[in-house]
């Protein structure tokens, strides 16, 4: 899994798979969500919008855990 570290996002289509975030600003993204493998952690979202393929395993029990500050989830 790649590191990302202190990077900002802004208004970006970001495909979180094999990734791992770290200390990371996300301001009005579109964050696709298609598989489990990835991370996050210290990082801050902003009227972001979460999209979770339904296909992925647990799906449902994804959405809760996602950032308060999502403005959206697809």
């Amino acid at each position: 899994m790649d590191h990302i570290v202190h990077k900002s996002f802004t208004d970006e289509e970001i495909h979180f798979e094999n990734l791992h975030f770290i200390g990371c600003t996300f301001i009005r993204c579109r964050i696709f969500v298609t598989s489990l493998k990835f991370d996050y952690d210290r990082c801050s979202f902003t009227d972001c919008i979460f999209h979770i393929d339904p296909e992925v395993p647990y799906s449902h029990l994804l959405r809760p855990l996602l950032p308060y500050t999502s403005t959206g989830i697809a």
